[in-house]
């Protein structure tokens, strides 16, 4: 937890000023969506978490190896 807060802090938090703490829940609720959904985690090999829980780590690092055979 204390590392998402920190990540958080540094990509979100501090761009914006909140009117309330309405405003700010609802930025909160959004970030955490994206956190899951979207953004890429170092940690589990540039996938969002979301994909590692469902499994589909292995057919995403596929078709990356894929697009880089292709590429070369």
């Amino acid at each position: 937890m204390e590392r998402f807060f920190q990540t958080y802090k540094s990509e979100s938090h501090h761009k914006h000023s909140y009117v309330n703490l309405a405003e700010l829940e609802k930025e909160l609720e959004q970030y955490i969506v994206d956190y899951n959904t979207c953004r890429l985690h170092s940690s589990l090999g540039y996938i969002p978490p979301l994909d590692m829980l469902n499994g589909n780590q292995e057919k995403i690092f596929s078709e990356r190896r894929q697009k880089l055979s292709a590429a070369l």
